[in-house]
């Protein structure tokens, strides 16, 4: 599952009420895709209402779903402006 923001500012929803009811529901992973700051969070290893994995990535690096390993997508493509 993926999130765009466009917004200028993240609001609470994006992170603290979003990822608690997807990581709640057993969604293995959640991406959070901020095109204001080119970067893109990813959520993973849900337990309870929390993701006990964040990581973050930037212009230049590349990442796949986790399902898809062999799926790579270039940030550079994904964050295009």
């Amino acid at each position: 599952m993926a999130s765009s923001v466009t917004r200028k500012r993240f609001t609470a929803d994006d992170q603290d009420v979003k990822a608690p009811l997807y990581a709640g529901v057993g969604v293995p992973e959640y991406w959070l895709v901020d095109l204001n700051a080119n970067v893109v969070w990813r959520y993973s290893l849900p337990d309870r209402d929390t993701y006990r994995s964040v990581e973050q990535f930037h212009r230049g690096q590349s990442i796949a779903p986790q399902l898809l390993p062999t799926c790579l997508i270039a940030l550079d493509d994904l964050l295009a402006e």
